[in-house]
């Protein structure tokens, strides 16, 4: 069998949207699947060529814009997509619809679409993301973080990830727990679609208390990233998924986040969070903005019981395991391919 994995946006060795399709492409090639990726140009959507007959079948990771699909094509196109809202259902004729999580999948059966298929969300690398004390112990010495209790946070610098509302959180934590660190992954320290982080920092009074780690790193580097947290803390105002999430899991790190699409779909113990915050619609799209204060006190009442805090460490690992292993995920898309390929 012969697949092309498509995606939505440009080439970028920095994105998820590229690792997760190698990650896919490697487990799948496991499965004696061929696989090969594409990518659009910067200027313009995705075209497909009219000569794709030496391919089975088409995954496409994005939305239903960022690609021209030809109405003439007689090979199954799946399109593994997250939306805000209920979208235009015309724009996802002549396509099979594969949601990345439950909200999404909800929002298209409220659209009416019709080639509908269940829930495959994104996966990780269970071999290569997980628990390494050798890594934890070094990756700390190295930052200087020695004993400290690590807050940990990674994510592009845009708006929707609110570094705002973190920053703001952390100050409140380090009010109780002096000896503790804000550790921050993310693509750039200051851009115009996102915050001034290190203005934040000095707004808060948080220069000794927050490391940046910024521009690229290879995947080895993040799993060392994320063992040396204690706790990550995710409060963007809205996620399509959120990748970190599950390699933070897969590494044994607490996730600790507030009623939003994605990451609050991704732990196994939402119940027991309880971060008090107000909604907007944005064109149709639901925020959450979190509340600072309560954020912080959900920390610190994790990080009062040790005991709570490893079980809920034991917890995302088998979550993860069980619901988001690569092999996992490509063994779902091999049955769904199958089904359409008999």
């Amino acid at each position: 069998m012969k697949l092309l994995l498509l995606s939505g946006n440009p080439y970028n060795p920095n994105l998820s949207f590229y690792h997760q399709f190698k990650e896919l492409s490697t487990a799948l090639n496991n499965y004696r699947i061929e696989t090969t990726i594409a990518f659009p140009s910067r200027k313009s959507k995705t075209k497909l060529s009219e000569n794709l007959k030496q391919f089975n079948a088409i995954i496409a990771l994005g939305y239903p814009d960022q690609f021209k699909i030809n109405r003439y094509l007689d090979i199954p196109f799946f399109l593994w997509t997250q939306v805000s809202k209920p979208p235009d259902v015309s724009g996802f004729d002549n396509l099979i619809a594969v949601p990345l999580t439950r909200t999404t999948e909800v929002f298209l059966l409220t659209a009416g679409v019709k080639n509908l298929e269940k829930v495959i969300p994104h996966g990780v690398n269970t071999d290569i993301f997980r628990p390494d004390n050798k890594k934890r112990l070094s990756t700390r010495k190295e930052l200087g973080l020695g004993n400290k209790m690590v807050i940990g946070f990674a994510g592009n610098n845009s708006h929707r990830k609110r570094y705002d509302v973190l920053l703001e959180t952390f100050s409140y934590i380090t009010q109780k727990i002096h000896d503790s660190v804000l550790l921050i992954k993310t693509d750039k320290k200051s851009t115009e679609e996102g915050f001034n982080i290190p203005g934040l920092i000095d707004k808060y009074n948080l220069r000794n208390s927050v490391k940046i780690i910024e521009g690229a790193v290879s995947i080895e580097r993040m799993v060392c990233i994320y063992n040396a947290m204690d706790i990550y803390l995710h409060l963007s105002e809205w996620e399509g998924f959120g990748i970190p999430v599950i390699e933070a899991g897969a590494c044994g790190v607490p996730v600790i986040t507030h009623p939003i699409q994605g990451p609050y779909e991704l732990i196994p113990y939402p119940h027991i969070l309880h971060i008090e915050g107000k909604y907007i619609n944005e064109d149709g799209t639901l925020l959450r903005y979190a509340e600072p204060q309560s954020a912080a006190k959900t920390v610190l009442s994790l990080v009062k019981t040790p005991n709570k805090l490893k079980a809920l460490s034991f917890s995302m690992r088998e979550h993860v395991l069980h619901n988001f292993s690569i092999n996992l995920i490509a063994k779902k898309w091999l049955e769904l391919l199958n089904r359409y390929l008999v």
